[in-house]
């Protein structure tokens, strides 16, 4: 876990980077008509996935955790419905739930390895 400690700039930076990019790729209207079908939603998994490990990562305080969980939730939901209101783009209720399994698997694999019980509210 140290180094979890010692790369704090690396990982905001790459949880930065992610959160940018899925906001522009869900705003943005596509560029193409192709049907991506289940690796559309297989996407929105890995990457909420990522923006998830990365952003627990960051915070260290096991009683935020819950926060940064709960705030990717609602971010995931609120890009949804913002695509409503892009050209060529709707919102859809299922790609919320491959955003929400991501975050969960995120919080799964990070219990697994021990990090919610590892760091500690400081005094």
């Amino acid at each position: 876990m140290n180094w979890i400690r010692n790369n704090q700039k690396i990982i905001s930076l790459s949880f930065i980077c992610v959160v940018v990019g899925i906001t522009v790729l869900s705003l943005i209207p596509p560029i193409s008509n192709v049907n991506l079908s289940e690796k559309d939603k297989l996407g929105h998994f890995i990457a909420y996935a990522v923006v998830t490990f990365n952003g627990l990562l960051i915070q260290q305080f096991k009683s935020k955790k819950f926060i940064v969980v709960v705030t990717i939730i609602l971010y995931s939901g609120f890009l949804e419905l913002l695509q409503g209101f892009v050209p060529g783009r709707e919102e859809s209720f299922w790609d919320l739930v491959a955003n929400t399994a991501g975050v969960l698997s995120s919080i799964i694999i990070l219990q697994c390895l021990g990090f919610f019980v590892t760091f500690k509210e400081k005094s």
